[in-house]
């Protein structure tokens, strides 16, 4: 806002930053604008955060009411192609026409309302603007922003024709940083700091004895009365203070004992605890070393938190969570070691994280491209809303938060692959039926569709898997599986713990004269993971019988009532687990894999078992190259040796399959 009258020779500035710092500090940036609306600018009805997120057709009816006009140079809409406010504003001082622009930035403006709003690069906009604008009256221009906008578009300040840049400084902005009130440029503008409201009233002072009128900048701490606008920021500067200081003893909660340490360790683990992420990053300067007594007051919360940022939930695979960590200025909080919630990292798997939006936007320079369509989900709730919420409404009066590494996970996964494979079969001997064998050579799209179910906590792991797999070339079947698997990990440590094991394998399809392979192994034995590397080492019993009916799920009981075939001991072996090139080439420089995923994944899996027609020796091996160029999608060239034999003579077999393929997968956590 800026302000003056005909027989005035200053010019009183104000950009939006009015209310008491300490109520300010409970304000994400949304709810802050949607506010200074309601107070200052409109005569209407009240107006919420809610009516600012509706978009082009609710701002200009907010222009429309508001007490004096209002301006944004970059702000359009989508449909018409015509400013939502008015580009540009003239106010005339003591015989001196000063033209008023204003731009806001677009990274700055994230949770702006963007139904229907385009809002263009500061630089370009005011730049298209003054070429259209043509030659001015105005004898003086002043430009208005903020800090941040004139921090992130340093080309701002050499644009032609802007006498003054009218810089808003924050109401939590050291004091230091206000003493710079005006700087001179190269070019011959300036940069004016404008303080918030209770630090005193920008004024431009303005002589127009010369040809070119002198400006003089100060800051006033006395309260400037030349103006209506002025004297309803001066009504809502009391109104404020008042609400402040009366809110400002009101007690949130109360707790066993004081906290001298670990403040922002405890603030990441109430975002974490309200929002159910396992994670939690914010700047490192948000929270502030102070104590924190028993009695936890809202003035106690506004010494805390240095500002109330919005807050967003971002789904992070572990490979993007590793980049992510090593950004300067960054806290995270729920992640140590290697590990969150007390498990080792996946690389693979997908986390929930909350964020703030400076930590949104430094995370989005590292990871991007590689995060699913739809990045990022604003929460439409500030920090010290959900601290002062979870502090006064969680059970615990203590600062433990040891039950967030217990809390129950559930995850749902969905892979859908479409491959191109060449299998060649050597085959010596004579065949009999072998669960997962291919017996003919062929050349076909291979179809692999599984849905992995998982419930897991620091002590669990339950995972369910159906898989399915079918490959069909000229009415001739390649590969016809049908698997279901079920394991369980559990005790306290990520680095070895016992597992349990059932699987259950059949075929997809059957011709009318075709016998159905079934077969049903179960195991117990020892899990070790390093990093992403899983090996397992495990006894069990396998059963196998041969079934006519057409539904693959009916022979799974007739498994257990069979008698013609006996249960039989096994050893399992299995070894899985991703190694990430794309960090190793962007270490020794490839730029090309920053914003790319490319990972060489390995799955070794044998079993060697005993019955009483049969013992047998079985292992496969799959060896693939993953780039993921789109999320969700990524491309896989991989290659896969199938070998079985049977000891008593009768056959050994073996397919050699290389592949392409293009796989789709994406995972939800709760």
């Amino acid at each position: 806002m800026a302000e003056g009258t005909q027989d005035s020779s200053t010019i009183a500035l104000d950009l939006g930053n009015t209310l008491y710092p300490g109520y300010l500090s409970r304000f994400s940036y949304g709810s802050l604008i949607a506010e200074i609306l309601n107070q200052v600018r409109l005569t209407g009805r009240r107006v919420t955060v809610r009516d600012f997120f509706q978009g082009s057709d609710r701002l200009t009816t907010l222009a429309n009411r508001a007490a004096y006009p209002s301006v944004c140079t970059n702000m359009f809409d989508k449909n018409t192609g015509e400013a939502v406010f008015l580009r540009s504003a003239h106010i005339r001082a003591v015989g001196v026409t000063v033209r008023l622009v204003a731009v806001i930035s677009p990274k700055r403006n994230n949770k702006a309302p963007r139904k229907g709003i385009h809002i263009e690069d500061p630089v370009e906009s005011l730049r298209a603007y003054f070429s259209s604008a043509g030659e001015s009256e105005a004898d003086l221009t002043i430009c208005l922003c903020d800090r941040n906008t004139l921090d992130r578009y340093p080309d701002l300040t050499a644009i032609p024709g802007v006498d003054i840049f009218a810089c808003g400084v924050d109401a939590l902005s050291s004091s230091g940083r206000l003493a710079t009130r005006m700087i001179e440029l190269e070019n011959g503008a300036r940069i004016v700091h404008v303080p918030p409201f209770q630090a005193g009233i920008g004024r431009i002072e303005l002589d127009s004895c010369n040809s070119r009128p002198t400006v003089r900048y100060t800051v006033d701490t006395t309260l400037i009365t030349d103006g209506v606008s002025l004297n309803r920021l001066e009504r809502l500067h009391r109104k404020w203070s008042a609400l402040y200081r009366r809110e400002s003893t009101d007690t949130v909660a109360r707790y066993d004992s004081s906290l001298s340490r670990d403040q922002t360790i405890v603030v990441g683990n109430l975002l974490r605890e309200k929002t159910r992420a396992e994670a939690a990053a914010f700047e490192q300067a948000l929270v502030a070393p102070v104590t924190i007594p028993p009695t936890i007051t809202v003035q106690t919360l506004d010494r805390l938190l240095n500002a109330s940022p919005d807050l967003y939930m971002m789904p992070l695979r572990g490979s993007d969570i590793r980049r992510a960590r090593n950004i300067e200025g960054l806290t995270w909080v729920g992640v140590e070691d290697g590990k969150i919630e007390g498990r080792d990292i996946s690389s693979k798997r997908r986390y929930r994280v909350v964020v703030t939006e400076e930590a949104k936007d430094a995370i989005l320079e590292v990871v991007r491209g590689r995060l699913p369509m739809q990045r990022f989900r604003p929460l439409f709730v500030s920090l010290n809303e959900v601290v002062r919420d979870q502090l006064s409404t969680r059970k615990r009066t203590d600062y433990s938060f040891e039950h967030l590494q217990q809390r129950p996970r559930l995850g749902l996964g969905l892979e859908l692959e479409s491959s191109r494979k060449r299998v060649r079969v050597r085959n010596p001997d004579s065949l009999s039926s072998l669960p997962g064998a291919t017996y003919e050579s062929f050349s076909a799209w291979d179809v692999d569709l599984a849905l992995p179910l998982s419930l897991h906590n620091r002590r669990h792991e339950l995972e369910f898997k159906p898989r399915l797999q079918y490959a069909a070339a000229n009415e001739k079947v390649g590969r016809n599986d049908l698997e279901f698997k079920l394991d369980y990990a559990f005790g306290p440590m990520s680095l070895l713990k016992p597992y349990a094991s059932a699987r259950y394998e059949t075929y997809v399809a059957l011709r009318p004269d075709e016998s159905r392979s079934v077969k049903v192994r179960a195991t117990l034995g020892a899990q070790a993971t390093l990093s992403d590397w899983r090996w397992r080492l495990g006894l069990g019993t396998e059963k196998g019988i041969m079934a006519d009916n057409p539904n693959p799920f009916a022979p799974f009981f007739d498994v257990f009532r069979d008698t013609a075939e006996t249960w039989g001991p096994g050893i399992e072996f299995s070894v899985d687990g991703t190694y990430s090139l794309s960090d190793a080439l962007c270490k020794r420089g490839v730029d090309f894999f920053k914003y790319r995923s490319l990972a060489l994944e390995a799955d070794l899996e044998s079993y060697f078992g005993t019955s009483r027609k049969t013992t047998r020796f079985q292992t496969e091996f799959d060896l693939d190259l993953v780039i993921q160029l789109i999320p969700p999608l990524k491309f896989r060239a991989g290659y896969r040796l199938y070998y079985a034999h049977l000891f008593n003579g009768r056959y050994n077999f073996s397919n050699l399959e290389p592949s392409l393929a293009i796989l789709g997968a994406y995972d939800l956590t709760w």
